[in-house]
């Protein structure tokens, strides 16, 4: 009997620990629950409904179905980002207060970005702390000393911007190469670039080989401008894009300190809208960024400083349209070629009754009146290689006037060109100017030096290949 009492006993205190589990566990369910029940949210509005914002030391108000900047109605705001602003106030929630000292809450306000938003009457400030550097949520309040929430949402990267930031600036102009009549290039300390374009502001094809781009060189008058080299220059222009805003009043104390008032360039272009000018200042802080203003503008940005680094290295003299490619056969009615005392007159016959082989060309050419047929004319390219090469080289030194006087030359080639816009011909002259180089000079100007020894081949070049032509051998296709 003792026995089965016992096991009564034991039995009944099972239960009763059994039931006392299960109390528990629906405690702490019942906890769980309320702690997990729909947050409260820190602004009863919809984003929709908000039409006061104030960020980053600036007021907004909506305005319609944009935003307006009350204090300086003249500036544009970027509604984009007041509404993303807006979306983030009215999704965000309080849940549980977080139990945090004092101190800790010293250390996770130190440095708060304060955000307020109304909707009608209804009104909202938040103070946003840092964010916690385990979790990355955010520790925030709705009013001074007031209870700490956490948010999983990064709240300084939404509010953490300034006027600069949430405004719409126009940017730089934009240099459309389709557009564009002229452009210059004016750098402290260096000669000034200016350029011109085809007559009616627009470059024309360049399938035939004529020039679409002119260069006006200090005292040496108009020169073609190389394609490819003005293409690149022309891309870099139309790369040069604000990088950030720094301010939007540019005023004479603003321009001072960035370099902008004596800049160290300045990029000038006329195009179909009009004129425009742009001044390159100081390095930022970083020295990955430079100061840019448009002239007459309120703005003034920060540019990508590689794309200033490559305007600071071009030259007039790489521009030129004879530093590299050449003139071709295409382009010319004819040439006159004198080499020391030998000299000949060449025209340039298009003919369609020519075979033509790989690397040939149909062209019939008739020296001094004697018709010869080539498939190859390369050696009347006037071609040499970029300055890099060693071919060519920026005349920098004296040179005299007298120096190209007719009894100097040692070799002048006068270019009939079929396009006459610009010039009826193009005459270059060769003269000895010392034991490594000739003095190139173009239309009677001194533009540059070249190698002797590309020069002498070119003058073998020359007089083999019209000896031989003459002597109706077909020249080797090159």
């Amino acid at each position: 009997m003792k026995k089965q009492i016992r096991t009564l006993a034991v039995l009944g205190l099972i239960f009763l620990l059994s039931v006392g589990a299960w109390a528990g566990i629906r405690i702490r369910f019942a906890d769980a629950g309320a702690a997990v029940s729909p947050a409260v949210r820190a602004f009863d509005a919809a984003a929709g409904d908000i039409d006061r914002v104030e960020v980053g030391g600036a007021s907004f108000v909506r305005s319609g179905s944009g935003w307006g900047l009350p204090a300086d109605s003249s500036l544009a705001v970027d509604n984009t980002k007041l509404n993303t602003i807006c979306d983030v106030i009215a999704g965000l929630t309080l849940g549980r207060p977080v139990d945090v000292s004092g101190t800790e809450a010293a250390r996770f306000f130190s440095e708060p970005l304060r955000v307020s938003a109304a909707a009608g009457e209804k009104t909202v400030s938040l103070i946003v702390g840092q964010e916690n550097p385990v979790t990355g949520e955010t520790y925030f309040r709705t009013q001074e000393d007031g209870p700490v929430y956490l948010s999983a949402t990064h709240l300084r990267t939404a509010f953490d911007q300034d006027l600069l930031d949430l405004i719409a600036v126009p940017g730089l102009p934009a240099i459309d190469a389709a557009a564009l009549k002229h452009f210059e290039i004016l750098r402290e300390g260096q000669e000034d670039i200016s350029v011109t374009c085809a007559p009616d502001g627009r470059p024309e094809s360049d399938h035939s080989g004529e020039f679409k781009y002119f260069l006006t060189l200090k005292d040496r008058g108009e020169v073609p401008a190389n394609q490819d080299k003005m293409s690149e220059v022309l891309g870099v222009l139309a790369g040069m894009k604000p990088h950030g805003c720094v301010s939007v009043t540019a005023s004479q104390e603003e321009l001072a300190k960035y370099g902008l008032d004596s800049p160290e360039m300045t990029v000038r272009f006329a195009d179909t809208a009009g004129t425009h000018e742009i001044c390159i200042g100081n390095e930022d802080e970083s020295g990955l960024l430079r100061y840019v203003w448009e002239t007459g503008s309120r703005y003034i940005y920060t540019t990508e400083f590689t794309s200033v680094v490559n305007l600071q290295y071009v030259t007039a003299e790489g521009l030129c349209a004879l530093n590299t490619g050449y003139v071709g056969v295409s382009s010319l009615n004819g040439l006159d070629v004198r080499v020391k005392d030998q000299a000949w007159h060449i025209d340039v016959i298009e003919s369609t009754d020519i075979e033509v082989i790989s690397g040939g060309s149909p062209y019939r050419f008739a020296i001094d009146g004697t018709a010869v047929d080539t498939y190859d004319f390369t050696m009347l390219y006037i071609n040499f290689a970029d300055p890099k090469g060693e071919k060519l080289f920026p005349l920098d030194a004296a040179f005299s006037a007298d120096m190209l006087s007719p009894d100097k030359v040692e070799m002048q080639i006068d270019l009939d060109l079929k396009n006459k816009t610009y010039f009826d011909t193009v005459s270059l002259q060769f003269v000895p100017y010392d034991q490594n180089y000739y003095v190139l000079a173009v239309n009677g100007q001194p533009r540059l030096l070249a190698n002797k020894l590309e020069v002498g081949l070119m003058e073998e070049k020359l007089t083999g290949g019209f000896a031989a032509l003459l002597r109706g051998e077909t020249l080797p296709v090159n």
